[in-house]
């Protein structure tokens, strides 16, 4: 295979971006046991490397090693969903309001990060390319969790988000267009622009419980009742 290893950047940050991606792709299938000398093989790597990617992936709860076997994707459940999206429903609102609050108006940085986030989800879906929308819809969430300068807060949302990417699991279907997604975010956007704290709360509230008992619904589970576990 083609080399995805520079020897530029520390070898154990590439390895472990290498495998998180294969893992929220689904390449990595979360029933299979993969061999750490193999992967080192693979990437024309020593395992010291990848036995540093791995521990980290398994500190944020992507993967699993398995004593004198290697390393599994951890298998996402309908309770990983509640906890991450629980979570994410009490502090991401937090972010979009202090955008709203600070950073608001046409010249804003974070504005104008968010804008083009935007413009790359657009062209994502026009192109009805799932892998380059995910992207551009995390870095929009990623320009708004940068806004408290909060690292603990960013790392538990990102852990968070990366817990229900494991399967792969995609926040668009049959029932849930690239149009609706882009237009939960616009919403964002529109009342972080124009300094409405309130609005931009709520409205990333209502994206997140949306997104949230989609994947539920995705994975068979009753969406009724207050899965949330916190007032809407």
């Amino acid at each position: 295979m083609e080399s995805v290893i520079s020897r530029v950047e520390p070898l154990a940050q590439q390895v472990r971006d290498y495998v998180y991606n294969q893992i929220i792709s689904g390449a990595i299938d979360p029933s299979e046991t993969y061999s750490v000398s193999e992967l080192a093989q693979q990437l024309g790597v020593s395992r010291t490397p990848v036995r540093e990617a791995i521990m980290q992936l398994e500190e944020i709860g992507l993967v699993a090693i398995i004593r004198n076997k290697g390393f599994r994707a951890v298998e996402v459940n309908a309770a990983d969903i509640i906890s991450a999206f629980q979570l994410r429903y009490l502090l991401e609102p937090f972010c979009a309001e202090k955008a709203a609050a600070h950073s608001a108006g046409e010249g804003s940085v974070v504005v104008g990060e968010l804008e083009a986030a935007m413009r790359d989800m657009k062209r994502a879906s026009t192109a009805n390319d799932r892998k380059q929308f995910m992207l551009a819809d995390r870095q929009f969430h990623e320009v708004l969790l940068s806004v408290p300068g909060n690292d603990r807060l960013t790392r538990a949302v990102n852990g968070a988000r990366d817990a229900t990417y494991v399967r792969g699991l995609s926040t668009f279907s049959a029932d849930r267009t690239w149009v609706e997604i882009y237009a939960e975010h616009e919403q964002i956007l529109a009342a972080v622009r124009d300094g409405d704290a309130v609005q931009a709360a709520g409205a990333m509230r209502s994206h997140i419980c949306a997104t949230g008992e989609h994947l539920l619904r995705l994975m068979g589970s009753d969406t009724e009742g207050d899965w949330l576990g916190v007032e809407a």
